[in-house]
């Protein structure tokens, strides 16, 4: 075991690493009154020390931990002290195990005080290291907590070092100024000519500093250059001086107005004989008290001016004048008439040709008396800001745990100055539980390892508010490297906490938009490169994430969009929206929309786009509709829930005599009258409940007069309301009506009247066989009654017909145009044409709405197709028949119920029909005097066939 005593603690320490016996216990006895003395082995655990002396045996084996102990006490000096039987062999071991282990040799046996004093030498050496190492660790603590910003840099002006304070002044964090140029933050300095005039003469030199948001400010600087390893390094101290410059600049206008005060405004003079009391001044003297110049007065009229708080005072002091001999200098106000007025009144004893007087000066001091007073409240209104200020300063004794807050830091925690008794216990109430862990935990990591720490917690103040606070502070040693106190300082940052907070909820929020978005979201950068897209983007842009990040918009324009210009513009500018057309990689043309916000971060820029493709062929086939509707000849309408008109087409506004937007708005019952409105309003109800009212009769009066009709109404909307919103298509039946009263006319005229006729040709015919020429004669007029009465008949026929109007169409021309048209809308259909004109140019009689049937048919048969659309029209015509048209798609077919109601134009409620199209199109080839049927298409699908009248080429 190793030998050790037990020494007083500030006692250096040996520890003898000797093979021999007797050398220790010869060591032993000759320094145990002087040091604390421990003998060890290689093999032991060794105890700290302050010298080690070994012997040439015993180096070899402790060689490498020795040289592993003095490189972790650096730059603290660890001695070894090599006993050697010679030079020559001490030299040989240390060539071996290495120079550096043995700090001094000496050669044994030798005298003891040779030895002492060797020994002696080293521990001084060692003890001035433990100085010099705490006063680095001192100069440390002062250079971290120096106000005043310090910078190193080498000879190629970079930075090599930074203070806290130099990030503070500057703007960086000190990671950011390491690397960078002094010029950085001191833009205009000549580094050379500073520190040239640092070394020089004593004082700073006046610069300018640059903070990181690049404002410019003034500054004082002091550079030091120290040369090390023939490489210059130096360090400059920078002061912000911009509150003193401005108080310079204050203090200099202060002064120029105190100069040029004193110039214009005069210092009175006055002398009293204490004798008779009696005053005589001069004129600034009468001026400065508000009494006329030249007027005889008194010590007590003198005192009458003054004010009546302070003439004991201008008594007491011209008292002691008068009888001690003592000068007063008072400064004393004057009677407030027009406010407070002060004086400065000096005086002293004054002995002149063997008689006395009190002679002396008065000064108007009002305006310096009210700059003191304004300059005391400027200090004031100082102090409480820097009582307001939110950093707090702590330290605490590291052995008895007594901890001392400054005012501050009381404030900081809801404390009233002194409330804070000093304790743990009560600074660990403050303390958030999940937080104190981690307090002691860096704390006791920081004093371990005699450094720095920093963290961020949470407290509840003595008002029960949770704040959050950063604690930063650092470890201060005692010569013995031991850790005494804890210092720092503690700053709220519950807003940066709390911001930082929100900000990350906003993120979180966004991602989840973001990712979870049924539109295309993507982000690109300044470039316009994508660098985030969502799923629903690869999905729109047909690529997956890895290949879509990375490309820019313009690659998915059609050829020859100009997107570069848009792209600077919209950067530029704010949010856009708008369409683009978007081309995927596999040559698919898409319709998108798009809505744009630039910078949504520093150089990220959020597009959203949405595929319209199929919306706007749903507009267009819309469009078409709604075109069809306002064409058709027959009145069409829609009716919301209470009965207003929300459309109306043409032909209904011209049957009312009113404007489309004139009946848009307007309720049902205003051209209904009540009971007509009434009537509707049950029909409506009929069909909400399921039944089949059959067609609702409605007599309007028009401009034409007055016109019956009968209406096919269909709901739309919630079906199980009272009164959903409907759609009406009326039909003018007024000339149907007046024929079906003309033909019941007829029919009764020929039931009648023919039977009657026929029945006298029967019994006169019965009688031929009498042959009389009376007989005869009856037969014959008879016979001639009844052709009359039938070319009467075919008269009245024809005038049952309304008048139409026909319009010219050669088809030759015209169908090649919408088939075209339609191939090019459904690009993935295939229409054929197949006809050859020749000299046949079919030249039909048209409504102007067959254009716009031929395209719903079209329509119909590419839209409704459930597999690859193929539709063929085809021409025939005999040669002075119809032009017959047949339209064949590969569809499922027409369903049953609608291919009856279109084949025999019979009025079956229109809520039994899947659309209006095919109705449109048998109404406008009806309109163009033709007809309209419907075939099967073999093996599958539709066969549409128009027959329309020809006219001559």
């Amino acid at each position: 075991m190793p030998f050790q005593r037990a020494v007083p603690t500030d006692t250096p320490r040996l520890l003898l690493l000797l093979d021999n016996v007797r050398d220790w216990e010869m060591l032993v006895d000759r320094f145990d009154a002087t040091y604390d003395v421990t003998v060890s082995t290689p093999g032991d655990d060794w105890a700290a020390f302050d010298c080690c002396l070994v012997d040439e045996r015993t180096l070899p084996r402790v060689a490498d931990e020795l040289a592993a102990l003095k490189s972790a006490a650096e730059p603290v000096f660890l001695p070894v002290l090599l006993l050697a039987r010679s030079e020559r062999s001490a030299a040989a071991l240390l060539s071996r195990s290495g120079p550096d282990i043995a700090d001094e040799t000496v050669t044994v046996p030798t005298p003891p005080d040779l030895l002492a004093t060797r020994l002696r030498s080293l521990l001084r050496t060692r003890t001035l290291s433990l100085r010099l190492d705490d006063e680095r660790e001192q100069y440390q603590a002062l250079i971290e907590s120096a106000t005043d910003a310090i910078v190193v840099f080498d000879d190629a002006r970079v930075i090599q070092y930074a203070n806290p304070a130099a990030e503070s002044m500057f703007g960086y964090p000190a990671a950011a100024l390491i690397g960078r140029s002094v010029e950085t933050v001191l833009p205009d300095a000549c580094v050379d000519d500073v520190a040239a005039a640092s070394s020089d003469t004593p004082g700073a030199t006046p610069l300018q500093g640059r903070h990181a948001d690049g404002h410019e400010f003034p500054v004082e600087a002091t550079v030091a250059v120290v040369e090390h390893d023939d490489d210059l390094q130096y360090t400059a101290t920078i002061r912000d001086v911009t509150h003193r410059k401005e108080r310079e600049q204050a203090l200099e206008r202060s002064r120029d107005l105190l100069e040029k005060t004193q110039q214009l405004a005069g210092v009175g003079g006055w002398e009293i004989d204490p004798s008779t009391g009696a005053v005589t001044g001069s004129d600034e003297t009468y001026r400065i008290h508000g009494i006329p110049a030249g007027t005889d007065l008194t010590f007590e009229d003198v005192m009458a001016v003054y004010h009546p708080e302070d003439v004991p005072l201008a008594r007491e002091a011209f008292e002691q004048v008068v009888t001690e001999g003592t000068p007063f200098d008072v400064t004393l106000r004057l009677q407030p008439d027009d406010g407070d007025r002060w004086v400065r009144v000096k005086g002293e004893a004054v002995h002149e040709d063997g008689t006395r007087v009190i002679r002396g000066a008065v000064q108007d001091i009002t305006d310096r008396v009210e700059r003191e007073r304004e300059l005391r409240e400027h200090r004031e209104r100082l102090e409480l800001a820097l009582d307001a200020s939110d950093a707090g300063v702590w330290e605490m004794d590291v052995e008895t745990d007594e901890i001392v807050w400054h005012e501050t830091c009381e404030r900081l925690f809801g404390l009233e100055p002194g409330e804070f008794d000093g304790t743990v216990e009560m600074s660990d109430s403050f303390v958030h539980p999940d937080d104190l862990p981690t307090l002691y935990e860096q704390m006791e990591a920081a004093i371990d390892r005699l450094g720095q720490f920093s963290l961020e917690f949470r407290i509840e103040r003595a008002d029960g508010e949770q704040r959050w606070l950063a604690s930063s502070g650092r470890v201060i040693a005692d010569d013995q490297c031991r850790p005494v106190q804890l210092i720092g300082v503690n700053v709220d940052i519950t807003d940066r906490i709390e911001h930082k907070l929100d900000l990350e909820a906003s993120e979180r929020r966004f991602r989840a938009v973001f990712e979870e978005a049924n539109a295309a979201m993507v982000i690109a950068n300044d470039d316009g490169e994508y660098v985030e897209v969502n799923s629903a983007a690869t999905e729109l842009f047909g690529l997956p994430e890895d290949e879509l990040v990375g490309r820019t918009i313009a690659e998915f324009a059609p050829p020859g969009y100009d997107f570069g210009e848009e792209w600077s513009r919209f950067r530029q500018g704010e949010s856009v929206t708008g369409e683009f057309p978007l081309v995927r990689p596999d040559g698919t043309q898409l319709s998108t929309r798009f809505s744009a916000t630039p910078n949504i971060l520093p150089g990220r820029h959020l597009s959203v786009l949405r595929d319209v493709t199929e919306l706007k062929a749903r507009e267009e086939v819309l469009e078409r509709h709604q075109a069809i509707v306002q064409a058709a000849p027959d009145p069409i309408y829609a009716l919301d829930a209470d009965g207003t008109f929300i459309m109306a087409n043409s032909a209904l506004a011209a049957a009312t005599g009113r404007a489309v937007d004139d009946l848009v708005g307007t309720n049902v019952e205003d051209l209904f009258g009540p009971d007509q409105f009434a009537a509707s309003q049950t029909h409506v109800e009929a069909l909400a409940a399921g039944a089949d009212p059959g067609p609702l009769l409605v007599t309007l009066d028009t401009p034409d007069g007055t016109r019956h009709y009968e209406v096919n109404v269909v709901l739309y909307g919630d079906h199980g309301t009272d009164h959903p919103g409907s759609v009406g298509v009326a039909r003018d039946v007024t000339d149907l009506h007046q024929r079906e009263q003309r033909l019941s006319v007829l029919d009764r005229v020929l039931r009648h009247n023919i039977r009657n006729k026929l029945n006298v040709v029967v019994g006169r015919a019965e009688n031929l066989g009498r042959d009389d020429s009376a007989t005869a004669n009856a037969i014959i007029d008879a016979a001639e009654a009844l052709l009359e009465m039938s070319e009467t008949a075919r008269h009245f026929e024809s005038t049952m017909r309304p008048d139409t109007t026909w319009t010219e169409t050669t088809l030759a021309t015209h169908l090649p145009r919408i088939v075209e048209e339609a191939t090019v809308t459904y690009p993935e259909a295939t229409v054929n044409l197949a006809f050859e004109p020749g000299d046949d140019p079919w030249c039909v009689k048209t409504h102007e709405t067959l254009d716009l049937a031929l395209e719903e048919v079209l329509d119909n048969a590419i839209v409704h197709c459930d597999r690859a659309p193929e539709v063929r029209v085809t021409v025939a015509s005999a040669p002075e028949g119809p032009v017959e048209l047949r339209i064949a798609d590969n569809g499922p077919g027409l369903d049953p119920v609608e291919r009856d109601a279109l084949d025999h134009g019979l009025e079956t409620p229109l809520e039994h029909m899947s659309g209006l199209g095919l109705w449109f199109v048998r109404w406008a080839v009806e309109a163009s005097g033709g007809t309209f049927a419907i075939e099967t298409n073999e093996p599958r699908g539709t066969v549409v066939v128009l027959r329309l009248p020809r006219t001559a080429a």
